[in-house]
């Protein structure tokens, strides 16, 4: 048995519970149509979609504005740009 016969992918329970919700505003927030596109873990984060040309603290300036445009949420705390957070701010 080779160390390529068997892909382990992340935990995925949150997202299933918070689909829509990242859905929407990876859609919303990025032009992304996540459910065609992407996979999506408990672990992903929105820096595992910085477009090219874009530095990290660049993109988190920027994403912290559109998520208060379009969702009236602050998310300069999340650090670590987890989706899963981002989509529990959501929801509440």
């Amino acid at each position: 048995m080779s160390k390529y016969d068997k892909v382990e992918f992340a935990e995925d329970e949150n997202v299933k519970k918070y689909y829509d919700v990242i859905d929407k505003f990876l859609f919303d927030v990025l032009s992304i149509p996540v459910g065609n596109v992407a996979f999506i873990s408990d672990r992903s984060s929105i820096f595992d979609f910085i477009p090219q040309g874009f530095e990290r603290a660049e993109f988190l300036m920027h994403m912290i504005a559109e998520f208060n445009t379009h969702y009236n949420i602050d998310i300069s705390d999340i650090e670590d740009g987890n989706l899963i957070k981002i989509a529990e701010r959501i929801y509440k």
